[in-house]
């Protein structure tokens, strides 16, 4: 930040506190961040859920069972990161 200088009545240097918006904008970008990789929080742990439950359903043979639990896992972390979003987005 620049430091402002203004000449007073007597001639002497004061400083002049300069208010800047750059905390407001670095906000507004951080919001704008986390609000455009929303679907990345909320779909890639029901993504990896399944891959994770049709692969381990393959390798021992139990065709809906791992499926299931993490898809049931993917959809719980999903809320999860629903919810630590907004607790970020409310200390803000």
């Amino acid at each position: 930040m620049k430091k402002i200088f203004k000449v007073s009545a007597n001639f002497e240097k004061v400083k002049i506190e300069k208010r800047s918006n750059v905390s407001k904008n670095k906000k507004n970008k951080f919001l704008l961040a986390k609000f455009i990789n929303i679907g990345y929080y909320l779909i890639i742990p029901i993504l990896v859920g399944i891959f994770l439950g049709i692969s381990l359903d393959k390798i021992f043979h139990t065709q809906p069972f791992f499926l299931i639990v993490f898809l049931f896992f993917g959809v719980v972390s999903c809320f999860y990161n629903l919810a630590r979003l907004i607790e970020e987005v409310k200390n803000i």
